[in-house]
């Protein structure tokens, strides 16, 4: 796989642990620091890789969360999105 869908993959299952399975507001202080180890534990060339995943999922956090099933988070991906 590329490096950008394994740092989102990754990433998200971080999310799910964190949150478990309820949909809710996302933890950003959690977030934060989760994007920080993100960038503290990898090199400087996979950085861009790493940003991107991490603003993917959160890009539609700013939505109401759904009452039932699936977070906004757990399938947004700008790549994806049809204008």
């Amino acid at each position: 796989m590329d490096p950008y869908t394994d740092f989102r993959r990754s990433m998200q299952n971080m999310i799910k642990m964190h949150h478990g399975q309820e949909s809710r507001p996302l933890d950003w202080d959690f977030l934060e620091e989760l994007l920080f180890y993100y960038l503290q534990l990898n090199d400087q060339s996979v950085h861009r890789h790493i940003l991107k995943a991490f603003a993917d999922l959160t890009a539609g956090t700013h939505k109401d969360i759904p009452a039932r099933g699936k977070p906004n988070w757990a399938d947004k991906s700008v790549r994806s999105r049809k204008y």
